[in-house]
């Protein structure tokens, strides 16, 4: 069935537990892959979360370069 409100979790896996932050780059790859996926699923608005490992610095880094997902810790 079609998603009309998707909640996505996303970390990748290489980053788990290590403390290292994915790059801007690479979350806006991963953010438009699963935007995209979850809209072909029915979503128009589907909500990213991102858990990884954050500091102040990169938590406003992803903030400002993608504002659809959000950072939680």
């Amino acid at each position: 069935g079609a998603w009309t409100r998707a909640f996505i979790a996303y970390e990748p896996r290489w980053s788990i537990g290590t403390g290292v932050v994915p790059s801007v780059d690479h979350l806006n790859q991963m953010v438009a892959a699963i935007e995209e996926s979850a809209r072909a699923h029915g979503s128009s608005r589907p909500v990213l979360l991102y858990g990884g490992s954050v500091d102040e610095h990169s938590c406003r880094q992803i903030a400002f370069h993608k504002p659809s997902l959000r950072v939680a810790q």
